[in-house]
């Protein structure tokens, strides 16, 4: 005979409507909406007070914003390709952003600002080139941006988003220093009632009447994901450093499919790249730095060669790769190679980075500077010969052109 199952008792130690598990741009957006539809609402975030935010508090504050809802979706598609993306997910994500600066005006009460028509800290010729990042695609004129003021990188959207939080205290509670572990699934239904909680030492099991909402971010502060999925040692985080894939976890627990999870972008040098961080701690954003890029200068990795063109463009991390525009392999030892005389060009110039002296590793000879960073020895020696010999290549072209002139 079949033994019945049956529901454990839980001892709820807390009890809301709903749990909203990370204090970000989305989970505040979702609390705030909980709470102004009648819900008595807790966020949790594992961030200590001051904080919070997710990367929401550490990106440019800049949101997507359609003015075509049929050249957007053909946009979309054309960002995705040649993956499969379900057609609800598009149609929904497109009809958002092509209702953004409506909803900024209603919901967050601030004018909304357009990042190409009005926007006034970078000249009006960038800002397209910015804003629709792949030009080459079908429906890229219809994307632009929206700011809650005529500002970036200054938190003032999830300055915005915290105050309406403030202003619901009445009805939202946030816990600080609390981190989601488990979600409680009943083993009958399936239907999810409820979140372990770890706080001050304590596990705390929450009911969440109307469902538990999950808005923790990614997973770019744990390594064992990043080499899971992304097939990188370590990656170093430009924004929060709470990010550390719980909220991934926790769904996986309770049967929930991943997809698309090999996919990330980044921002700063050359291809999007930033320097060694200790493990922990934030990395500086470090956008331009033209002396690094053109010059007696080139990247080098485990090999001690090349691997990407430094003067090309990029798009948020991704590099133009035979058709398609990809973030590349990383590798455990990237390293900037330059010369002395680039070396003092580069400290001619402004230096955006306060510890640029404090990374350099100086060597007299190239075995001495390979064994020194660790690079194949045999391979930046090829390279360095290859690189002088194209510079002569260029020279004497340079040298005709002036003669048949």
């Amino acid at each position: 005979m079949e033994q019945e199952t049956k529901s454990p008792v839980i001892d709820w130690k807390a009890n809301y409507d709903v749990v909203v598990l990370g204090f970000g741009g989305a989970g505040a957006t979702a609390a705030r909406f909980a709470a102004d539809n009648g819900a008595k609402v807790l966020i949790v975030d594992v961030a200590p007070y001051g904080h919070e935010g997710g990367n929401t508090r550490y990106s440019a504050q800049l949101l997507g914003t359609g003015t075509d809802y049929d050249k957007l979706k053909e946009y979309y598609h054309g960002l995705t390709h040649p993956m499969d993306l379900p057609e609800d997910m598009v149609e929904t994500y497109v009809r958002g952003m092509c209702n953004m600066r409506e909803y900024v005006k209603k919901y967050l009460g601030v004018e909304p600002v357009s990042f190409i028509n009005d926007f006034s800290k970078i000249p009006k010729e960038y800002r397209a080139e910015v804003a629709q990042e792949y030009p080459e695609l079908k429906g890229h004129e219809a994307h632009d941006y929206t700011l809650v003021h005529n500002g970036w990188f200054d938190a003032a959207l999830w300055k915005l988003l915290r105050q309406k939080i403030l202003d619901r205290k009445d009805k939202i509670d946030v816990w600080y220093e609390a981190r989601a572990s488990h979600l409680i699934q009943d083993p009958v239904s399936k239907v999810i009632k409820g979140v372990q909680i770890e706080k001050l030492g304590q596990k705390i099991n929450v009911l969440a009447r109307r469902g538990v909402i999950l808005t923790t971010g990614g997973f770019e502060n744990n390594k064992e994901m990043i080499q899971n999925y992304l097939a990188a040692p370590k990656l170093v985080p430009l924004g929060t450093i709470y990010n550390k894939g719980d909220g991934i976890s926790m769904a996986q627990e309770v049967g929930a499919k991943m997809w698309h999870m090999y996919n990330y972008e980044s921002l700063g040098l050359l291809h999007g790249l930033s320097f060694d961080t200790p493990e922990g701690e934030r990395s500086k954003l470090v956008l331009g730095w033209p002396e690094l890029n053109h010059g007696s200068v080139f990247m080098v990795v485990d090999d001690g060669r090349r691997y990407f063109k430094e003067a090309g463009p990029n798009r948020h991390g991704h590099i133009f790769d035979h058709g398609i525009w990809r973030v590349p392999r990383s590798h455990e030892k990237p390293y900037i190679i330059f010369d002395q005389k680039q070396y003092e060009t580069i400290e001619a110039g402004q230096i955006p980075y306060d510890k640029f002296n404090e990374k350099l590793i100086k060597a007299d000879t190239l075995e001495e500077l390979a064994k020194k960073t660790g690079v194949d020895a045999n391979g930046l020696k090829e390279q360095v010969e290859m690189f002088n010999r194209f510079v002569e290549i260029r020279l004497r072209m340079l040298s005709l052109l002036r003669i048949n002139i």
